[in-house]
């Protein structure tokens, strides 16, 4: 029988309850979901299931709330393998990548489906690429499609600007699911109660907290950066324009005046009123935002 293998995890989102103090001001307390991108690759890994037969394994590592774990179940998986360990915790992702390797070769799936990461602020989306590392298996990233035949598997993968490229493997093979992938399952009672659980701790899969630490982290997130501003719109003088003045109106921001006896415009005037001048083109324009 065909095994299809999910990876999923439990993200904490800041859109929990809301609690007030004594001055009256608001805060939304954590709350443990599922994550969406999970989501994505579990419905991927259902309607494969669905098409072909086989069975539905879906596997998690560390702390997960009951309601997190029985949302997945009702999503249609028929296992779910919850592997937690207080002694391990907090995991790197090479090493949530060795204990999940360890049980997709118990479990012997022919696909294992990832989210691309997480989503609630610290997802590197390294746990797929160094789970394919351990398995020895190809890896297949950004697929929002998948067509699953005998022996081989074959992903349209979302690349720039929109666009697909279509990649085929031998199985088994692990696949992150894109974002584009659609999300249209939603729970059921009846599904989850259906669904097997299993508890397992580090030693139920022949592993010690020392292995897994041994196995990480090799690589660090050592900080962010925001994203630095662009520009929505740019001046480029217009091609019938001399090159002298195309040259001048670059050099005055593009703020142009009528000029005797010509269609150009220029303007002349003192450094600080040309400044202003040119500001508030900018501003016209949509280069920069009102407040400066």
């Amino acid at each position: 029988m065909s095994t299809i293998g999910v990876c999923v995890s439990q993200g904490i989102f800041t859109n929990g309850p809301l609690s007030l103090n004594g001055q009256g001001e608001g805060s939304l307390a954590p709350a443990a979901m599922p994550n969406p991108l999970d989501e994505r690759a579990v419905e991927a890994a259902v309607n494969l299931r669905d098409a072909r037969g086989g069975r539905v394994v879906a596997a998690a590592i560390g702390p997960m709330e009951e309601d997190v774990l029985h949302h997945y179940c009702g999503l249609g998986i028929d296992e779910f393998i919850h592997v937690d360990d207080e002694e391990a915790a907090p995991l790197s992702p090479e090493q949530a990548a060795l204990i999940l390797a360890r049980i997709w070769q118990r479990q012997q799936p022919d696909l294992v489906l990832c989210g691309e990461r997480r989503v609630n602020g610290r997802g590197t989306g390294m746990t797929p690429v160094a789970l394919a590392v351990y398995l020895g298996w190809p890896l297949l990233p950004a697929a929002a499609d998948i067509t699953w035949r005998e022996g081989d598997v074959t992903v349209e993968r979302v690349i720039e600007h929109g666009d697909r490229e279509v990649v085929r493997a031998r199985v088994p093979a692990v696949i992150t699911v894109a974002e584009t992938h659609p999300l249209t399952l939603y729970p059921a009672l009846t599904k989850a109660r259906r669904a097997r659980v299993h508890r397992l701790t580090l030693a139920d899969l022949g592993l010690s907290v020392e292995e897994v630490r041994a196995a990480g982290p090799r690589v660090e997130e050592v900080g962010r950066k925001k994203a630095r501003p662009r520009p929505r719109k740019l001046y480029v003088p217009p091609s019938t324009m001399s090159a002298a003045d195309r040259l001048a109106a670059l050099l005055s921001g593009g703020v142009q005046r009528e000029r005797s006896g010509g269609g150009n415009k220029f303007f002349d005037g003192p450094p600080d009123k040309a400044a202003e001048v040119i500001l508030n083109f900018l501003k016209e324009e949509g280069i920069l935002d009102d407040g400066g």
